[in-house]
């Protein structure tokens, strides 16, 4: 933040982010009917290695007029992203009818996304008396995404790309929005409300394998309001609602055949829409200053217009994809499509009190989120609803500086419910128990261990299981003011991690093991700058004319 002076400031706000990602993926899975006739079954070996980086920065520029309440600002922000990768499939599926050849797949390939976005927002706020003031904007968006994927054939001599797979897309997206607003500022009460009106373009174009366009308009009225009402200094009720518009993603626009998993591949939607978001949430806080209690609910819906979906085929006999790409019967094809319907809605509470007695506070959570994802199989709406119901009890100390605790209870049960493929629904549970110990004794040496048990129950054979995370370490803080630390760590002391997550969707439910590092060591330091002295701020300084 940089006061140009007393009435002008300038902000910069950067962000910079670089990652890698190297995955191993192995898949052995059968395809059968329902009645347990085998179709086929599949041996998939796949890999991919992917980098990028993300990057964003904000520059903020505001005026305050001599008039009070009287302001204008203007944000102008660019946000880039960029990401190189490249993978290999080996695959191996053999049929169990004796008309259908077994088929290999050797192929490799590189691909590249890239996007850039810029922005720009005019604030203008006047004042209509001591408390109210009208509030005017104008913000104006435009992003650009490219993609480049190409596949190879590797069974052939020599290696051919790969038409069917490979594609060259771009596509571009512009918002344009003025808006009116009010806000409004009492003794307790404090209100905001306004009303966009944003027109909006979506652009695609498809230069590889073949020249493909497609340009769609969109218009929206966009309100915003929210709410915060004071009782007391010690308790208070916030009320917000938001609504805005989101694009496909370049890889959901892509036209191009991923078959990552030959026997449940995914193409893009050229046709996609944007999607329109409602969300509103409210929340309550109170603290009893004579009990040191607090209380805190929340409460959140969120529908969504056009959402973003898939469609999923399954296949009875072999089919032609795109007119050329040959998918085999029990095969499955997702394809991206809009449907309205989502909802998600949510109830937390939350207690807290301290127990005096045992030098210990006590904090009390309860939830309940429900969850309605539409979708479509073999061209029938098909509505997959998900109720999750969550409990913790935490106990955490305040005995002295020199010994911390916290004990740790969770549990979450869910109860899943699908309209057209019943057979998808059913429950499950996770819960789980943790401990967690900081101790500080003799010479500035501090012992610190961790306890997770962890139990999931309704999985999928070989899903459900239990296991015991420990880790524990020691160190020692030196320098003054102990601002440096050495300390030496075992995780996973027990050699049991493990990682296992579900995923529920609309057309099929996923349990994933991913393969996690196990039992190692770490020396870490660490160095804490506590405070910057000594910085002047001399922007307001006189200074002699030719001189900086």
């Amino acid at each position: 933040i940089y006061s140009i002076n007393s009435s002008n400031t300038l902000m910069f706000m950067p962000n910079f982010s670089w990652q890698k990602t190297d995955l191993a993926d192995m898949l052995l899975g059968t395809t059968s009917l329902v009645e347990g006739a085998k179709l086929n079954s599949i041996v998939n070996d796949y890999a991919s290695s992917t980098s990028g980086y993300n990057f964003s920065g904000n520059l903020i520029y505001m005026h305050r007029f001599d008039k009070r309440g009287r302001t204008i600002s203007l944000r102008t922000g660019v946000q880039s992203n960029e990401s190189i990768g490249s993978d290999d499939l080996d695959n191996l599926t053999i049929y169990e009818s004796m008309l259908a050849p077994n088929d290999t797949i050797l192929q490799f390939g590189d691909q590249y996304l890239n996007g850039v976005t810029y922005s720009a927002n005019l604030n203008y706020s006047e004042p209509l008396g001591e408390r109210v003031q009208l509030q005017l904007g104008y913000s104006s968006t435009v992003s650009n995404d490219d993609a480049d994927k190409k596949t190879f054939d590797d069974t052939v001599v020599p290696v051919e790309l790969d038409t069917i797979l490979s594609n060259v897309f771009e596509s571009q997206y512009i918002t344009q929005a003025p808006t009116l607003g009010l806000f409004m500022r009492g003794d307790k009460l404090f209100g905001r409300a306004s009303l966009s009106y944003q027109w909006a373009t979506l652009n695609s174009h498809q230069q590889f394998p073949q020249n493909a366009s497609i340009d769609r308009s969109f218009t929206s009225f966009l309100p915003m309001a929210m709410m915060r009402y004071r009782f007391s200094k010690d308790a208070n009720l916030r009320v917000f609602y938001r609504s805005n518009t989101q694009k496909p993603s370049i890889t959901q626009l892509q036209n191009v055949v991923d078959n990552t998993n030959p026997l449940y591949i995914s193409i893009g939607n050229p046709a996609l829409d944007q999607s329109t978001n409602h969300m509103i949430n409210a929340r309550y806080s109170s603290i009893n200053t004579k009990q040191a209690s607090s209380f805190f609910a929340l409460a959140s819906f969120n529908s969504v217009a056009n959402y973003v979906t898939n469609s999923t085929l399954v296949v009875e006999q072999d089919s032609l994809i795109n007119g050329v790409y040959l998918l085999r019967a029990g095969g499955q094809i997702s394809q991206p499509v809009n449907l309205s319907g989502y909802l998600n809605a949510r109830l937390l509470f939350n207690y807290g009190i301290p127990l005096s007695f045992i030098k210990t506070n006590l904090n009390m959570n309860l939830a309940a989120t429900y969850t309605k994802i539409p979708g479509l199989i073999n061209g029938i709406r098909n509505v997959s609803q998900n109720m999750a119901y969550n409990g913790s009890v935490v106990f955490s100390s305040n005995i002295s500086q020199e010994v911390d605790y916290t004990v740790v209870y969770d549990i979450t049960y869910n109860d899943v419910v699908n309209d057209v493929q019943t057979n998808l629904s059913e429950d499950y549970t996770f819960q789980s128990v943790g401990f967690k110990l900081n101790w500080s004794f003799w010479k500035e040496l501090v012992f610190r261990t961790q306890l997770s048990y962890q139990q999931y129950k309704g999985f999928s054979e070989g899903f459900n299981e239990e296991f015991t995370l420990w880790n524990m370490s020691l160190a020692k803080k030196f320098l003054k003011n102990k601002q440096a630390e050495i300390e030496l760590s075992v995780y996973d002391l027990l050699n049991q991690n493990t990682s296992i997550a579900r995923n529920n969707t609309e057309s099929y439910i996923e349990e994933t093991r991913t393969s996690v590092l196990q039992q190692y060591y770490m020396l870490t330091f660490t160095y804490t700058i506590s405070n910057f002295k000594g910085v002047v701020d001399r922007s307001n300084q006189n200074r002699r004319p030719g001189r900086w």
